[in-house]
């Protein structure tokens, strides 16, 4: 899992840092019952403890939203010649204006 995580790691599509994040929840759960039942020999904590201080999830999942921004941003996307009966006028321009604005949270 953690060979996933570091290939992913500088992946710019949004989806690979999703599945990045959902390979290091699988790992996070053996962890913590490892730590809890203290089977980790100091030398396995101390390489667990280097792996993950190198994992930065929150880095590289804004890093991909700024790619994603920044691509929708440079793009002139008009989907009303495209697909007329999917896309209302001026949807494509609320969306990018949905994923710039700044998150409340």
């Amino acid at each position: 899992m953690f060979r996933i995580d570091s290939g992913l790691k500088d992946e710019p599509l949004l989806i690979s840092q999703l599945v990045r994040m959902a390979a290091m929840s699988i790992i996070i759960q053996p962890l913590g019952e490892g730590l809890a039942e203290r089977r980790w020999s100091d030398v396995q904590l101390q390489v667990l403890q280097e792996r993950l201080q190198k994992t930065d999830l929150i880095a590289s999942t804004v890093q991909a939203n700024v790619r994603r921004a920044r691509h929708l941003r440079q793009s002139n996307i008009r989907p009303r010649g495209y697909f007329p009966s999917l896309f209302p006028h001026g949807w494509a321009r609320l969306e990018q204006l949905n994923l710039n604005r700044p998150s409340k949270t």
